[in-house]
């Protein structure tokens, strides 16, 4: 399937990407950013950076195997892994993906939030990228985030309802593979 991409614009490599974020989103400092990874298109580089502050704020509490450093890891091989593909899947996809995997791991929710969607626990936070992520795309990392955990796919696969999806999309194979190598699933 054709995936719509954000409109392109020229660099802009003379302006702070934290003056084009809502004033809404919290950042960190720049020292704090060590493993950004930012696609060529500046549309998107407001949209990673609120998306790492996000994950970053949401895995403060946690311990070091589910830290932000994990999620950081994680989005490093998934895109080393997708960039050197002949023909690389979405990666607004996978780095949307690599830093939100964790966000509905039931160990770390509340019991009255054990059953939340990714789209309802996203939908502020998307509410404020309509114009840099289509629809498409932010359903895509959606999915993902409900699929990727070593848990729910054994559940999935011995309950039969592995699908062709789960078998053929590269963006969930480039987030959930590096997700594998992090926790030393074989």
């Amino acid at each position: 399937s054709l995936r719509p991409t954000p409109p392109s614009m020229p660099s802009q490599k003379s302006q702070n990407p934290d003056s084009l974020l809502p004033a809404a989103v919290d950042l960190f400092s720049i020292s704090e950013r060590p493993h950004i990874e930012m696609p060529a298109d500046v549309v998107s580089q407001p949209l990673l950076l609120a998306a790492e502050a996000l994950a970053r704020t949401h895995h403060a509490q946690y311990d070091p195997s589910h830290d932000i450093h994990h999620v950081l890891r994680v989005k490093s091989l998934s895109l080393s892994i997708a960039k050197s593909l002949p023909t690389p899947p979405d990666i607004l996809v996978v780095s949307l993906a690599a830093y939100f995997h964790d966000l509905l791991d039931a160990k770390y929710l509340p019991k009255d939030k054990a059953n939340v969607t990714a789209k309802d626990h996203l939908a502020g936070f998307w509410s404020l990228w309509v114009d840099v992520i289509s629809e498409e795309q932010r359903t895509l990392v959606e999915r993902i985030i409900e699929s990727v955990s070593y848990s729910k796919e054994v559940k999935r696969v011995k309950e039969g309802k592995q699908t062709a999806w789960h078998e053929t999309c590269p963006e969930l194979h480039w987030c959930a593979w590096p997700l594998g190598l992090e926790h030393g699933w074989s």
